[in-house]
């Protein structure tokens, strides 16, 4: 899993080399190619590296936007893709941020996430489908 990320105007590539790890058993990442070696706090508000002390602030991504539901429920593609995978089925309950399904634009995989918690009613979209930006 690779990152890109900026700090005070600084650009980092930040490479986890094993993903499947649970975050807080790692205890190294390549940043722009040079292991560092890292100790994560059990509640993900600090990293210790032999550079310092870097504090957190987490953003939640999950953050409805203007583009991501109408009134009754419905979800929409926010960017023209094609879905490569469906992640729940008719039926299936959601909480508030799970993921619904891949929308694969430009060769980058989105997440398409439930802005809020509910129940799968009828999938307007199938596996294959190409979307524009429209309610999905």
């Amino acid at each position: 899993m690779r990152i890109s990320t900026e700090v005070n105007g600084i650009p980092y590539q930040i490479y986890a080399p094993d993903p499947g790890t649970p975050l807080e058993r790692m205890n190294w990442f390549l940043v722009n190619d040079r292991p560092i070696e890292v100790m994560i706090d059990d509640e993900f508000k600090k990293i210790e590296t032999r550079l310092g002390t870097i504090n957190l602030k987490i953003k939640d991504r999950v953050i409805p936007s203007q583009f991501i539901t109408q009134r009754d429920g419905r979800v929409k593609a926010p960017i023209p893709g094609q879905i490569s995978e469906l992640k729940v089925g008719v039926g299936d309950i959601v909480m508030a941020g799970q993921p619904l399904m891949i929308l694969e634009a430009m060769k980058m995989e989105n997440e398409i996430r439930s802005p809020r918690q509910g129940r799968v009613i009828k999938p307007s979209v199938k596996l294959g489908q190409r979307l524009r930006p429209m309610i999905c």
